[in-house]
């Protein structure tokens, strides 16, 4: 159970993803409800030097002045300048297998769906 409970922090994975992969010391990032809901917290903000925004409400032309969106909704800044670099999978529901029941095998598994986006503004400096 602790691993399917695990599943439910895609925000939080995302977030250290982003740590692990982004060497700029010079991020902005924007998290929306869902990713901050699903696990960012201000213990998972590791780096000194990055601005972390968690600003609801924001209108559009406002995304532009961050380098960094972990967002559940992709399709609000595809065409405003932002494109994805890494998704993060979390929790969707349970899997039951009745005929697995008398296997070595578990009868039961995690279905996961992409639910938090790593997106990178198009034109932040490397």
């Amino acid at each position: 159970m602790t691993y399917i409970s695990s599943l439910n922090y895609p925000g939080g994975f995302a977030l250290a993803l982003l740590h692990s992969t982004e060497s700029s010391s010079d991020v902005r990032v924007h998290i929306d409800t869902y990713a901050a809901m699903t696990g960012v917290t201000r213990f998972g903000q590791l780096n000194h030097n990055w601005i972390y925004n968690k600003t609801e409400g924001l209108a559009p032309a406002q995304f532009g002045n961050f380098t960094h969106l972990l967002t559940s909704n992709p399709k609000q800044h595809s065409g405003n300048g932002f494109s994805v670099t890494a998704v993060e999978s979390g929790y969707a529901g349970l899997d039951v297998r009745p005929r697995l029941l008398l296997s070595a095998e578990l009868p039961v598994s995690a279905r996961l769906q992409p639910l938090v986006w790593i997106m990178r503004r198009d034109d932040a400096p490397s």
